[in-house]
């Protein structure tokens, strides 16, 4: 499986990453945030992302670390 790759580091400690064979994007904004879903989150007048609730990932994550294995476990779920 491929791995999401950061694209973006906020100075908050947040990341988004661009996953892999898609336009879509995460973005995690740091200590306590959830991760978000959307397209092209680092343009100007993009939509605001959407919460990811799925099991998998639905949840406040307070290293990136963490939200990573997240976001890799959201991937892997069929």
């Amino acid at each position: 499986m491929k791995r999401a790759r950061i694209i973006y580091r906020m100075p908050t400690g947040g990341v988004v990453w661009q996953l892999p064979d898609s336009k879509l994007q995460v973005m995690w904004n740091g200590p306590g945030s959830i991760l978000r879903l959307g397209y092209d989150l680092l343009k100007p007048g993009s939509s605001y992302p959407t919460a990811i609730e799925h099991p998998t990932a639905d949840g406040n994550y307070m290293t990136r670390a963490q939200a990573e294995k997240a976001l890799q476990a959201f991937l892997a779920a069929k």
